[in-house]
């Protein structure tokens, strides 16, 4: 039975021969033929790109590679990086905070627009602000332009969740001129009649100027949130 080849009959291509040992046993060796027609299938993918935002994978692959899931694609994890950057790739793993419903990124401190700069005669509707983190709050009316006398009151006000009924947490002066006036709310802060309160701010705020007649009047009111 030495040298005895055998074909492999599933296998296209390959051969096992048989070495005789000398000593009355065997030896099994598999050959590959070069001429055999047979494929090999590994089910591997063919080599690709990482890049970021990539499909969920619909068949199979192997990958060592440092993904993370952002609720609709992956995307590559980073290293270090810098300021002002979206860190996409970066693990949620801290700086949340529990609202009893849900998680809140903690935020630096934030700044926007209340009221965007316009001519106005009578109030307009109230802006609602959700604070997430922050401990103080400046408010900014500016005042560019003004026919006649107008009137205006701005109120920085907390909301109640279970009644929402609104509550003021200051009231400013009336104001009637062009001027540019900060108002602040913050605990520790020292109280200064209609510009400075003393207070804790709630999670839902709500902002008002109340017009107290219908000269015009062009002004913006914008916020800095500070979370620090």
């Amino acid at each position: 039975m030495a040298n005895q080849n055998v074909p492999i009959s599933h296998h296209r291509g390959l051969k096992q021969k048989f070495i005789d040992n000398g000593d009355g046993t065997y030896s099994a060796q598999v050959i590959t033929s070069s001429t055999g027609g047979g494929t090999t299938d590994t089910e591997l993918p063919a080599a690709a790109v990482l890049a970021d935002a990539a499909a969920n994978p619909t068949a199979p692959a192997v990958g060592a590679h440092n993904l993370s899931w952002n609720g609709t694609t992956w995307d590559r994890l980073r290293g270090a990086s810098g300021d002002t950057l979206t860190n996409t790739g970066v693990l949620a793993e801290g700086g949340m905070r529990w609202n009893t419903g849900s998680w809140d990124r903690m935020r630096n401190n934030v700044e926007g627009s209340l009221f965007a700069t316009a001519a106005r005669t009578a109030t307009p509707t109230a802006a609602n602000l959700t604070n997430f983190n922050g401990r103080a709050i400046l408010v900014i009316l500016d005042v560019t332009a003004i026919t006649a006398t107008p009137l205006l009151t701005l109120t920085i006000s907390g909301v109640d969740i279970v009644s929402g009924k609104v509550y003021a947490l200051l009231t400013s002066a009336v104001i009637g001129a062009v001027s540019t006036t900060v108002f602040k709310v913050g605990p520790g802060l020292t109280a200064a009649a209609n510009l400075v309160a003393n207070e804790y701010l709630p999670r839902a705020l709500q902002f008002s100027v109340s017009h107290g007649d219908a000269d015009s009047a062009t002004y913006s009111v914008g916020y800095s949130l500070v979370c620090a």
